[in-house]
């Protein structure tokens, strides 16, 4: 296992990956590792994860259960279509059983339009 850390702090972090250097390391990654796993923001406040959505193979959408909201989880689908992303799956974070009357309604989630 081999990790890249982010680096410094940049002013403008999606022009550096929109330069085309970010595509030719993940293109370089996957030749040399089995999975390449990539962490990024939060998809919501800004474009830099569509950007890197659009250059990978598949993307895992996040879900707080205490903040993210159904309209949300639409938002962050139509974003992630519109970068042509192939949606894996949903992993849902901070999930509690006393969340059990809200969260009846999972299907909401499941059946993000």
């Amino acid at each position: 296992m081999s990790i890249i850390t982010s680096g410094t702090t940049v002013k403008d972090p999606s022009a550096l990956l929109g330069r085309g250097k970010m595509q030719e390391l993940i293109e370089s990654l996957k030749k040399n590792f089995d999975f390449v796993l990539v962490d990024a923001p939060a998809l919501l406040s800004g474009p830099d994860s569509a950007i890197l959505a659009s250059m990978v193979d598949e993307v895992i959408i996040v879900l707080d259960a205490g903040r993210t909201t159904v309209e949300d989880g639409n938002r962050a689908k139509q974003i992630l279509n519109m970068a042509n992303a192939k949606i894996l799956g949903t992993v849902m974070n901070n999930y509690y059983s006393d969340f059990d009357p809200y969260y009846t309604r999972c299907g909401s989630y499941a059946n993000v339009q």
